[in-house]
């Protein structure tokens, strides 16, 4: 049998824990322009990206003070519709999977793929809407540890 019916113990980790629905009223709200440029700064400078969407500009002019509210109000936008509509724009939605080797051994490349592991490059607006909802989520559920089981407490 490859699949086995759930434990009592897994059961018990991803049962809900009547966790009242207020607690989660601020997760998909439209975010604040201090959470925005947060995110802006945070925003690891030089990470891998690719498409339409690329917050190095963005982060440029956030940094520079000019045009500031224009790039704030442009992502108020954009976080506004994603999380109130629970969806990614189509091509703000792509993902890039490409294979790297798993050890380097100088001077050889793999020659299987059992030498390979994927990495996804991500948008960059799928990365900020996703450190986002992390910031907000980690907050309730840090205000209120008893809704979140020990074993996945490192996830905060």
């Amino acid at each position: 049998m490859l699949f086995r019916s759930p434990t009592s113990w897994s059961r018990n980790l991803y049962t809900p824990k009547n966790i009242p629905e207020e607690a989660y009223r601020g997760v998909l709200e439209t975010p604040t322009r201090s959470e925005i440029l947060s995110l802006l700064k945070k925003s690891a400078q030089g990470t891998t990206s690719f498409g339409a969407f690329n917050a190095t500009p963005l982060k440029m002019i956030a940094k520079s003070n000019e045009g500031t509210e224009a790039v704030i109000a442009l992502l108020e936008t954009l976080f506004s519709a994603i999380l109130r509509l629970g969806k990614m724009p189509r091509g703000l939605a792509e993902v890039v999977m490409l294979p790297i080797p798993k050890a380097s051994i100088k001077g050889h490349q793999p020659l299987q793929m059992s030498q390979l592991r994927p990495i996804s490059i991500l948008q960059e607006m799928s990365r900020l809407t996703s450190a986002l909802l992390s910031q907000r989520l980690a907050k309730v559920f840090q205000s209120n540890p008893s809704w979140i089981d020990s074993a996945q407490s490192g996830f905060l």
